[in-house]
C-alpha cells in the first residue's frame, strides 16, 4: 500500500528524504503535534490545487516513487473514502494516461454511501464517468467495506 499523499506517520527531511515514525509510548497524532524544530517535517500533502499537490510530490522521494508507480499501475483499482475532487486532477490524468484500450480497460470500483440519497448517487456516478471515462467503474455501497462499518465512521 502507498501513501499516495503521505500520512502524519510519514516525515520528510530537508534533503527530501523520508522516513516513517511508529508509535512508541505515544500515540501517532501526538506525535504529530511537535514543533517541527529539526530537520524533520510531517509529510502530508492535503490542501492546494493539483499543481500544488504535484509539486510537493515531486519534491519528496517517498511520494514521487508513489505518483510513479501509481502513474504505470497495470491492474484494477478501487476507490474508498475519497472524493476525488478538482485538487485531484493529478490522480485522474494519471489513471487516465493507463493503457485502457479493449480489452485492456481497467475496471474501477468506487465507495459510495448510500446515506448521500439516490439523486446524490447518480450525480457521483455520472461525475466519476466524466472524470475516468477510459475505465469500467463499478460502485459498491461503503458500509459493505470493513473500514465503512459504523463502528469505524467518526
Amino acid at each position: 500500500m502507498h501513501f499516495l499523499h503521505g500520512g502524519i506517520h510519514l516525515r520528510r527531511r530537508d534533503t527530501g528524504a523520508t522516513l516513517k515514525r511508529r508509535a512508541a509510548d505515544e500515540t501517532l497524532l501526538a506525535q504529530f503535534e511537535t514543533d517541527w524544530a529539526g530537520d524533520e517535517i510531517p509529510l502530508l500533502v492535503s490542501e492546494g490545487t493539483s499543481e500544488d499537490k504535484l509539486q510537493s510530490i515531486t519534491r519528496s522521494d517517498y511520494l514521487a516513487f508513489c505518483y510513479s508507480r501509481f502513474a504505470r499501475h497495470r491492474g484494477n483499482l478501487v476507490i474508498f473514502g475519497h472524493g476525488i475532487g478538482g485538487q485531484d486532477e493529478h490522480l485522474t490524468h494519471a489513471v487516465n494516461q493507463w493503457d485502457s484500450q479493449p480489452p485492456n480497460r481497467r475496471q474501477i470500483a468506487i465507495s459510495v454511501r448510500r446515506q448521500i440519497g439516490d439523486e446524490e448517487i447518480r450525480r457521483e456516478k455520472a461525475r466519476y464517468a466524466r472524470l475516468l471515462p477510459r475505465a469500467d467503474l463499478w460502485f459498491y455501497d461503503a458500509d459493505s467495506h470493513p473500514l465503512g462499518a459504523p463502528n469505524v465512521r467518526p
